[in-house]
């Protein structure tokens, strides 16, 4: 999973993935994007991503109602919207990655 600390919400998910598509290995590119208006910082200044983890796609466990998911929807090779319906298809295996 990515998770970007997003306030603005200008990113535009097919110009990132055509970015990624073109630098890194198909492998490499992130299966989930979760963006965030908040994470939490160390006093050293780093992300603490424990939370993060923590939560993973289960949208029951992600505390923040503003974050928004999407996942990578390898038919149409766009990302897309995680609802509480694709999560039900991701976890019940009809979504593939």
């Amino acid at each position: 999973m990515l998770a970007i600390n997003n306030d603005n919400n200008q990113i535009n998910l097919e110009h990132l993935y055509e970015f990624m598509k073109n630098r890194i290995p198909e492998y490499a590119i992130p299966k989930f994007i979760r963006f965030t208006k908040k994470i939490e910082l160390t006093g050293t200044q780093k992300y603490i991503k424990y939370p993060l983890r923590e939560q993973g796609i289960d949208l029951k466990r992600i505390t923040n109602d503003d974050d928004q998911l999407y996942y990578f929807d390898r038919t149409i090779q766009k990302y897309q919207p995680l609802n509480g319906d694709v999560y039900d298809k991701i976890i019940n295996g009809f979504i593939q990655f």
